[in-house]
């Protein structure tokens, strides 16, 4: 929480509230055993990005202050996911936009709450959506989930997709 390494440690009371309650998984990478991860949320990739557009899709419109939120459907446009304890590793939530070549998921929503994830959204309400395509729900392994596999024609890509970023033409 120190707001040197925290940009929203004036806004937050406690580092709770970036864990999910459900969430009890923990770490079995690089030599850590047993120790809990300590968040369960990431942020819409197309939201904030600071790196080069390229990294993500430059075919698509990312949203650097509330103002560009004008281009889309706050209520349309997810923030915050609630993502799988084995594909958390950064606080960005990556989404391949359609077009992609990988056609499948960069990070894995999480299905903790038996099958279906949280999302909150730009004009501040929160969903729990239940995912449809089984390949979407994984099971917690404490091992890395690969940021490319495929899963064509999956309904819950097509989903996130749709509440990710609007097209930047």
């Amino acid at each position: 929480m120190d707001p040197n390494y925290a940009a929203f440690s004036g806004y937050v009371p406690s580092a709770a509230v970036f864990k999910c309650p459900e969430d009890h998984s923990v770490l079995k990478r690089s030599g850590v055993k047993g120790a809990p991860q300590i968040r369960s949320y990431a942020m819409n990739a197309f939201l904030g990005w600071t790196g080069e557009a390229s990294e993500l899709d430059s075919g698509y419109k990312f949203f650097v202050k509330s103002s560009d939120l004008d281009a889309a459907s706050p209520a349309e446009l997810f923030v915050f996911q609630d993502v799988h304890p084995d594909s958390l590793c950064m606080p960005a939530f990556v989404v391949y936009m359609p077009g992609d070549s990988a056609d499948g998921f960069y990070h894995y929503p999480s299905s903790l709450h038996e099958g279906s994830g949280v999302l909150t959204f730009a004009d501040g309400h929160a969903e729990i959506h239940r995912w449809q395509d089984p390949r979407t729900v994984k099971p917690v392994t404490g091992n890395i989930l690969g940021h490319w596999d495929k899963s064509p024609s999956n309904r819950d890509l097509d989903w996130l997709r749709q509440r990710t970023t609007v097209s930047s033409e």
